[in-house]
């Protein structure tokens, strides 16, 4: 019984499912982390938000640690990442410059009415961005789940594909928490995270500036995984 047990407890506290080195982006600044999720070192950028509008700057991230009880017999290991300000995301790995960044969406009601038309409507029409995207999904038969696309009117390119409904039933729904010019291309960048109602978290960055032949945006940037101590 034993073994079986620290099996699940690996499980739970394994590393999220990123490539290591590779570019990521972190949106829930108040998340606790399995050991190893995100690197302390390298160039981290912050995407602060306010009145004045959008701003990406230099950031020094630091690492608090600590452990939790889990299933009344195991210690989780966990890391909180602790940032100056309160950035709408941290970034790494990426090569983008520091300065004044345009928003068209994001924060606040700007991300619930996003969602609310996506879910009601099955189709969102991003601001801003000269070419008219639009964001939409395809549902697919016998509960298989929803197709998401990008697309323009000429060009339709598929982003990700969703669950029909969360683990317990919840909604799965993609939330656009942030559409501007991260890149400087004067095209829209799209920060998305796809909703787990079972511990776990998705959130993508997809920039324009390494679109793929064919394609609207590529996808730059992305922390995938499951919160350790969920459910504790």
């Amino acid at each position: 019984m034993m073994h079986v047990r620290l099996l699940v407890l690996l499980n739970l506290a394994g590393p999220a499912a990123w490539a290591e080195g590779g570019p990521l982006v972190l949106t829930d600044l108040a998340g606790a982390y399995a050991p190893g999720s995100l690197p302390q070192g390298g160039d981290w950028l912050a995407l602060h938000c306010g009145p004045a509008g959008c701003e990406l700057r230099p950031a020094s991230l630091q690492l608090s640690r600590k452990t939790v009880l889990h299933l009344d017999e195991f210690r989780v290991p966990l890391e909180i990442p602790r940032v100056k300000g309160s950035p709408l995301a941290l970034l790494h790995g990426l090569a983008l410059s520091p300065g004044p960044v345009t928003r068209w969406h994001g924060a606040g009601k700007d991300v619930d009415r996003a969602t609310d038309q996506l879910r009601r409507l099955g189709r969102w029409t991003l601001p801003g961005d000269a070419r008219q995207l639009a964001l939409s999904w395809v549902r697919l038969p016998d509960q298989g789940g929803f197709r998401y696309h990008l697309g323009d009117g000429t060009t339709r390119q598929f982003l990700f594909a969703t669950a029909f409904e969360g683990h317990y039933g919840g909604d799965t729904t993609p939330r656009v928490q942030w559409v501007g010019d991260l890149d400087g291309d004067g095209r829209a960048d799209l920060l998305i995270s796809l909703p787990d109602d079972n511990c776990g978290f998705d959130d993508r960055l997809y920039l324009s500036s390494v679109a793929r032949p064919g394609q609207l945006v590529g996808l730059a940037a992305r922390f995938a995984g499951r919160y350790p101590a969920c459910g504790c």
